[in-house]
């Protein structure tokens, strides 16, 4: 009993170690990738940076691009979308949703190397492609939920809330990715593109007056 109890030990540590190394190599490709691009950051780099052998690393990885598969997979930033839509649980989504696309589209100009990386692969990997629309997928969930959990407190009108989560995700990756080139901190032109964006998901187009004889979505009621 005692040999087995040692056996299993034996077998968890290695297991852990295992765990602890993977983890290392998926940081340190992150870093590299994220600093060098995915064909300038070479497999030495990364396990160099990891302070492992680089024969190691192929055990994990067989190859460069199922590393990079991995890192998109893991990629930090629905930890942080979830953090933002966490800290908005409660507020009014006029006074909470400006603020989220802000500090969103900042985590996107924070990540923009990285991001670009990931883009340019997914026209070659389809699997950086399928991970990159489940990340999507995910975030429009989200924040779709948060508009759900808004409407049923009368704050908005009947809409199909993952149409309006899209609508937002991709209006503020859109311009993260436009103006990329900008520098790292929210310039007041951004701010300003980002207030209008924001603005006319939660207000529309059209006029109180504009809206009289406008053709409705189905569902939709007249205000």
């Amino acid at each position: 009993m005692m040999a087995a109890a040692d056996s299993y030990g034996r077998q968890r540590r290695a297991a852990e170690r295992r765990e602890e190394t993977r983890e290392r190599l998926l940081a340190a490709a992150l870093e590299v990738f994220a600093e060098q691009g995915y064909h300038a950051g070479t497999t030495k780099a990364i396990t160099q940076r990891a302070g492992v052998a680089e024969g190691l690393l192929f055990h994990y990885f067989p190859t460069k691009a199922e590393l990079l598969v991995a890192v998109a997979e893991r990629a930090p930033l629905g930890v942080e979308m979830r953090r933002l839509l966490a800290e908005a649980a409660g507020r009014p989504v006029a006074e909470a949703l400006p603020d989220i696309a802000r500090r969103w589209f900042q985590v996107l100009r924070d990540n923009r190397a990285l991001l670009r990386v990931f883009f340019e692969q997914a026209h070659a990997d389809p699997r950086v492609h399928a991970v990159l629309q489940a990340h999507g997928e995910r975030f429009a969930a989200l924040i779709a939920d948060y508009l759900a959990e808004r409407a049923a407190l009368g704050e908005l009108r009947p809409i199909d809330h993952r149409v309006a989560a899209r609508m937002l995700f991709h209006s503020i990756f859109g311009l993260a990715m436009l103006c990329e080139q900008l520098p790292a901190e929210l310039t007041d032109a951004e701010e300003r593109l980002l207030e209008q964006q924001v603005d006319l998901l939660l207000y529309g187009m059209l006029t109180p007056a504009g809206r009289v004889g406008a053709p409705r979505a189905e569902g939709q009621e007249e205000r």
